[in-house]
């Protein structure tokens, strides 16, 4: 499964970049910026972190990965939305970008106006967890 999607996800962040490329002639001019929402070593940033290799090498420009943990995805999200729209800043959205929207009062951002899809990059299953009842396991001396 690991080498399937990022080969998968790799393929379809090339064709993206691809169509932008033929949009700008000199694309990619500099670094490209995958910014994400969460913290280095957890499961989001260790699928970036396999794809900025291949991105690297396919793009002839370095493919960064930018962690911009916390504010429930809005750190992340308002650092793309204002970057200039050329690109070279791509998000790695979670779930959260787009409950945000219905969640939060205000958002410095659009949303919806402010973001493309690009491609579906991994699906995680969550499991969802409560405290098992607990049984008395002391020991009565005799």
């Amino acid at each position: 499964m690991h080498s399937s999607m990022s080969r998968s996800a790799t393929l379809a962040l090339g064709a993206f970049l691809a169509a932008i490329a033929q949009a700008q002639p000199a694309f990619p001019s500099r670094p490209v910026s995958l910014v994400l929402p969460s913290a280095p070593g957890d499961p989001t940033d260790l699928i970036a972190r396999v794809l900025q290799p291949k991105m690297t090498e396919r793009l002839g420009q370095p493919f960064l990965v930018e962690n911009r943990p916390g504010g429930s995805a809005v750190i992340a999200s308002n650092a793309v939305a204002k970057a200039q729209p050329d690109g070279h800043t791509l998000l790695l959205a979670l779930s959260a970008h787009s409950i945000n929207p219905v969640a939060l009062k205000e958002l410095p951002y659009d949303t919806f106006r402010d973001f493309a899809p690009v491609t579906l990059l991994a699906r995680f299953a969550l499991i969802v967890g409560a405290n098992a009842p607990s049984e008395d396991r002391t020991c009565a001396s005799s």
